[in-house]
């Protein structure tokens, strides 16, 4: 990925080079060079206007995926007949506590779609709303789930981090998110970052920046009452934790904060090159991060040392058991099975890792990482990769190694994921 040389600041998109869109096989590759912006509504017009040039059909993608979304919450998560009209709520609800400069990208990413302010579901086009409602998704949608596991030290055949990571995301009836896969690589301020991601996402679920900090974000629900008043996004603030913090103790200072009130209870899944850590954010209990020697709560086995895990649960003891029973309105693959989605993946990390050795390498967390059920199309409670992995993400420090399998254009479940090689921009 070039360094891009920044351009004059001029109303004309085309006269602009804060942004660099390139076509790959199965994603597409994103620069953005922040750090010589101005105005950061200027560089979002210019996001929207080259994600338009490259993606033709890019508003008609949206729009069918919010229309499917809605329709999907509704039925697996009985959400009531105006679903559509709660999630614009609560997204402006949460963009009022956002980064001044990520709105600013935001509005000007949305001022170059057609929908304007017309907020109409079906219509082909994406209003302003309808894109803070895509950016803002696990915010006010609650409905992904992900897994993560990571090696270190004398578990790591490397002797440096190894770090695996599935975002578990609802892809659309048509796989619509296959379509828009995106590595971006921001140039800001004081640190770039590297993220996978979306075309047009602002923020940022996954990623590392130039001093080796590694961020990643799980869905952990209690089944407590939503509100987004007063609530901070989470992908936008992972994207404020790679851009300004350099140490794996800054980024749990920052998101352990009492003071940051955000809309659904998470894990952070933290790393850098020798070690990682699991910050668990139960704002009813407490913020605290979880290691390999943690005491969890009972009838919680690890088992490992120098190694984590995460599943869509807390485990520390004292915070909140959503490990052992399916907490009603929680992510599920099947969602009439009251059962054990986190208990199976957990187990099945456990015992894959047994089978790799004492010695993990990069090829072994790759393949942890796409550990399914054969036959089960990814439909198994047990399955680490399975129906919904619309990423699965492996990188190694020592090498600076980045493997991602992205969920194809077609959307279909793939029985053998297929990992590509991604380029990284920089070695942390």
């Amino acid at each position: 990925m070039c360094m891009l040389i920044s351009g004059c600041n001029s109303d004309n998109w085309e006269d602009q080079e804060y942004v660099k869109i390139t076509a790959k096989d199965q994603y597409y590759e994103v620069t953005i060079n922040y750090a010589d912006a101005d105005d950061y509504f200027v560089v979002g017009q210019e996001y929207g206007q080259k994600t338009l040039k490259a993606v033709s059909n890019y508003e008609k993608l949206l729009d069918s995926y919010l229309v499917d979304e809605v329709a999907w919450l509704q039925e697996a998560f009985k959400m009531p007949d105006n679903t559509y009209e709660i999630l614009i709520e609560r997204a402006r609800e949460i963009k009022k506590q956002v980064d001044s400069n990520y709105v600013k990208e935001m509005d000007g990413f949305a001022s170059v779609l057609s929908g304007g302010v017309a907020n109409v579901l079906g219509d082909g086009k994406v209003s302003e709303d309808e894109f803070a409602v895509f950016n803002l998704n696990p915010d006010i949608a609650t409905a992904d789930a992900c897994s993560a596991l990571a090696v270190y030290g004398n578990s790591s055949s490397s002797g440096q981090t190894i770090v695996g990571r599935n975002m578990d995301w609802y892809p659309g009836e048509k796989g619509q998110m296959g379509q828009l896969n995106a590595v971006v690589h921001a140039k800001s301020k004081p640190y770039p970052y590297f993220s996978v991601s979306y075309l047009g996402m602002i923020g940022a679920g996954t990623g590392i920046n130039s001093t080796g900090l590694y961020i990643a974000n799980l869905y952990s629900p209690i089944g407590a009452a939503y509100s987004a008043v007063g609530k901070r996004s989470v992908m936008m603030d992972i994207r404020k934790g790679l851009e300004t913090l350099n140490t794996l103790s800054a980024a749990n200072t920052f998101f352990a904060d009492s003071q940051k009130l955000y809309a659904y209870h998470h894990l952070m899944f933290l790393a850098d090159r020798t070690v990682a850590k699991v910050l668990e954010n139960d704002f009813e209990r407490k913020r605290a991060l979880r290691t390999d020697q943690s005491t969890l709560n009972t009838g919680i086995t690890w088992g490992y040392t120098n190694a984590v895990a995460a599943v869509n649960a807390f485990m520390l003891k004292g915070n909140f058991d959503n490990f052992h029973d399916y907490v009603p309105g929680s992510f599920d693959p099947d969602s009439t099975d009251a059962g054990n989605f986190n208990t199976d993946r957990w187990e099945n990390f456990r015992t894959q890792l047994a089978l790799q050795g004492n010695l993990v390498s990069f090829d072994s967390i790759r393949t942890i990482m796409a550990y399914h059920k054969a036959g089960a199309k990814g439909m198994d409670n047990g399955d680490i990769y399975n129906a919904f992995t619309t990423e699965s993400i492996v990188y190694s420090f020592s090498d600076n190694r980045l493997e991602a399998f992205l969920l194809p254009k077609s959307g279909e479940f793939v029985d053998q994921p297929v990992y590509v090689a991604i380029p990284m921009p920089f070695k942390p």
